[in-house]
């Protein structure tokens, strides 16, 4: 089973050990990271989700997520996620903001990192990635228009900033 400490809005620590699987009480959130990776030529790293995961399978993702668990704070979350999703770990990640969605009862901490790797191949692990592609910002937006990324990796792109982005 999977637990959860859980915080206030402002980000304190309320509760540990919190089931995942339990419903949530009013007024306190779990955390969860998200990373936006630009290889220092421009492009972003987008993968596409096993076609054996229950929830969005197949689906484009502009980042690599996860939700904290347990005794993590977000950067031990985010790099356990690297090293289980592509084998990374990165030093020079950047807070680029946190945002409370009431509506999920989470904090979400979206960090950005550049890297500096060769383009190909990146190996990934399959039970998580299918398939994935360096993008511009242009093509980021096309997968958005074709609906064909999760839902939340628009709202995601949509709080970095774009200039930054656009430096391709």
């Amino acid at each position: 089973m999977e637990y959860w400490d859980l915080y206030d809005k402002e980000g304190q620590l309320v509760s540990q050990k919190h089931p995942s699987s339990e419903q949530i009480p009013d007024g306190l959130y779990h955390l969860v990271v998200t990373l936006l990776i630009q290889h220092e030529n421009g492009p972003i790293l987008l993968t596409q989700r096993s076609h054996a995961k229950k929830i969005f399978p197949g689906k484009w993702e502009a980042t690599i997520s996860g939700r904290v668990q347990v005794g993590e704070d977000y950067v031990a979350e985010i790099q356990r996620e690297l090293k289980e999703e592509l084998g990374w770990q990165l030093n020079d990640i950047e807070l680029i903001n946190s945002v409370v969605d009431e509506q999920f009862q989470i904090i979400i901490y979206n960090l950005y990192a550049r890297v500096d790797v060769p383009h190909d191949p990146i190996v990934f692990n399959e039970a998580e990635i299918s398939d994935y592609r360096w993008g511009s910002v242009e093509e980021m937006l096309l997968l958005i228009r074709q609906e064909t990324i999760i839902e939340y990796s628009k709202r995601d792109f949509s709080l970095y900033p774009l200039v930054r982005l656009g430096e391709n």
